[in-house]
């Protein structure tokens, strides 16, 4: 993991902290829906984690929970991945990346799923550790448990 950078398990402390990076990805998302999609995943045993810098503002984001592939297996799948460092994407991105990959190693998942994110949401090139799969995705193997 990049040094300066905390990976954490979202706290409702950090749902109103962490709304400006969604709402500079997908503008139409309001802090009342924010609050709610948090509140269920917290409910649905799905995680959220945040990103944050020595200063302790948030980064970067992703929501993620275990599902059984037809194909692949069991994965860690992240539908939501977000960056805002202007100064460190890549190292943010990283950060998230080997936190997702450990986690999904001690849960026995056979790779990490992160849904490629719309336009205008994430760079993809920060995602270029992974393996693009056939399936509008990008698969990282597990770290060791």
């Amino acid at each position: 993991m990049s040094s300066g950078y905390t990976v954490t398990q979202m706290t409702p402390w950090d749902v109103e902290r962490s709304y400006p990076l969604l709402y500079g990805g997908a503008p139409s998302a309001t802090l009342e829906k924010w609050r709610q999609f948090c509140a269920r995943n917290q409910r649905e045993g799905h995680k959220v984690l945040v990103v944050r810098n020595a200063e302790q503002y948030v980064q970067g984001l992703c929501a993620y929970f275990e599902i059984e592939h037809v194909s692949r297996g069991r994965l860690l799948e992240v539908p939501l991945f977000l960056i805002a460092s202007a100064a460190d994407p890549q190292g943010v991105a990283d950060a998230l990346v080997s936190v997702l990959q450990r986690t999904c190693g001690e849960r026995g998942c056979v790779a990490v799923r992160i849904a490629v994110p719309p336009k205008g949401w994430t760079d993809q090139k920060l995602l270029r550790s992974g393996e693009n799969g056939d399936d509008q995705a990008v698969y990282f193997v597990p770290a060791p448990g």
